[in-house]
């Protein structure tokens, strides 16, 4: 049987990762199966192929090219990192379809709705026109005055009254944080206090449940306006992290104190 592995001119493959080598310091590329780090070499006009598991080790690309042969050669390409816009969109949606499965938080659902819409460029150019300031103006005035900029941005982000709705600005003009609710080290009372906390949400029962890991963990739920919340507070102390439980596992964080 022919082996498909051939030898490909060391001066073209030269080129090609140099040319990859203009963006980055150091390239990955796939000899044959074989991914090894390239990187120019120093003190001679040569590439450096770096062994396997080394950061020194290797041989200059030249030597590599003439003393193994491979079928294919190829730069392996970084993943792509995902755009803040993408991110965001990402835990908006996210937040999104947790408070439609739960239920909870209907008017917290309805500012996220309004937040998607309007979109991640435009909540930051809300935010920078709301803290704007006006020498020539007293502070009403200028409320007023960057009220009118944001509307012309998206008039969704003008209450009823006329003000800048800064529950959407001020909360949704960055990245969200979610985080899974954990109320104990040790896996299985975790999951007796999350199962309590799963029954309280189905039966619309008020109820509150507590646990300790690195911080008092406080979960409360309260049927009557249908909202729950989690909280994360230093040990004996009433200040901590606290956040909006989006649903029977997950919150979202809204303040420190």
């Amino acid at each position: 049987m022919e082996s498909n592995k051939q030898n490909f001119p060391y001066l073209d493959i030269k080129v090609i990762l140099e040319k990859e080598l203009e963006k980055t310091s150091t390239i990955r590329v796939n000899f044959g199966g074989n991914i090894l780090r390239v990187q120019k070499a120093y003190g001679r006009s040569d590439l450096f192929v770096l062994a396997k598991g080394r950061k020194r080790y290797g041989n200059y690309l030249e030597d590599y090219v003439r003393r193994n042969e491979f079928a294919f050669f190829d730069v392996v390409k970084p993943k792509k990192e995902k755009s803040i816009n993408a991110k965001w969109l990402f835990q908006m949606n996210n937040i999104k379809s947790r408070l439609e499965k739960s239920g909870l938080w209907q008017d917290l659902l309805k500012e996220v709705d309004i937040a998607i819409a309007v979109g991640l460029d435009n909540l930051k150019l809300a935010s920078d026109a709301y803290w704007l300031d006006h020498k020539d103006l007293n502070l009403e005035q200028s409320h007023a005055k960057n009220a009118e900029l944001i509307k012309s941005i998206d008039p969704r982000l003008i209450k009823e009254d006329g003000g800048a709705n800064t529950n959407i600005i001020w909360y949704y003009s960055h990245l969200q944080k979610i985080k899974k609710m954990r109320f104990h080290k040790n896996s299985e009372v975790n999951n007796e206090r999350m199962a309590e906390v799963a029954e309280l949400l189905k039966n619309k029962k008020k109820g509150f449940v507590s646990g300790r890991v690195n911080y008092d963990i406080h979960f409360e739920y309260n049927p009557e306006i249908n909202k729950a919340f989690y909280n994360e507070e230093f040990k004996n102390c009433g200040n901590g992290h606290y956040y909006l439980a989006l649903d029977d596992t997950h919150a979202l964080f809204y303040e420190d104190d």
